[in-house]
């Protein structure tokens, strides 16, 4: 009996070790929230780790290649909510070929580089709720992804979807609006979202709806 506890002591141990001092690890999880980080956390991680949580913090800008250079390649979900990040580097998650959700709801965030997600392919859902000064520019992809197949932009007091920003995303099924200021929606003609099964308005003070939005998707 002995011999596995100790055996199972040693793993533990590895797996701290491989774990930054500031956060707590398990084999697959890395929880680094409410640290007051301004950084990602410095240290070895594991090689399992495929959730990392970073939630909470201070960071402001995400710089090229972070997750990379700290050796961290292998995750399926990233959690940045509610930090204060402004600025994105187009490289920063280059690398993350198994990243499938990643969470930046709850910053400062106003635009971003359109190919930051390119690169990404699995990547399923974006979350970028709750971004105050958030700015979709008419005539301009927002973002490209050919997997992203859930966007949130709720609580963004976004005012105007100018739906040309998105027409990039070519796979996306789910595009959350709800809880913006966005009175009408004026510049569909032309756009195809041949994929999109499900748009959320809701509390929003919507004047008029252009029937193009709902007769050119029957899933909707």
């Amino acid at each position: 009996m002995l011999k596995y506890v100790i055996i199972i002591a040693l793993a533990t141990n590895l797996f701290n070790a491989e774990c930054p001092t500031i956060c707590n690890c398990t084999a697959n999880v890395a929880n680094c929230t409410y640290k007051n980080l301004r950084f990602f956390p410095v240290g070895k991680y594991s090689k399992t780790i495929t959730v990392l949580d970073v939630s909470y913090n201070n960071l402001e800008t995400i710089e090229k290649l972070d997750l990379r250079n700290r050796y961290i390649i292998h995750l399926t979900h990233l959690n940045l909510s509610n930090n204060a990040i402004i600025k994105i580097d187009g490289n920063s998650f280059i690398g993350q070929r198994n990243l499938q959700e990643v969470d930046l709801s709850g910053n400062n965030i106003i635009t971003l580089p359109p190919d930051v997600l390119k690169y990404l392919p699995q990547l399923k859902c974006l979350n970028l709720s709750n971004n105050k000064k958030l700015k979709l520019t008419d005539g301009y992809p927002f973002l490209i992804s050919d997997t992203l197949e859930v966007l949130y932009l709720e609580h963004c007091d976004l005012v105007h979807i100018p739906f040309k920003a998105i027409m990039k995303l070519k796979n996306l099924k789910v595009l959350y609006l709800s809880n913006n200021k966005i009175r009408n929606i004026h510049d569909y003609s032309g756009i195809t979202l041949n994929s999109l099964i499900d748009l959320d308005l809701s509390g929003n003070s919507l004047q008029s709806l252009r029937k193009e939005i709902i007769s050119s998707h029957d899933d909707l």
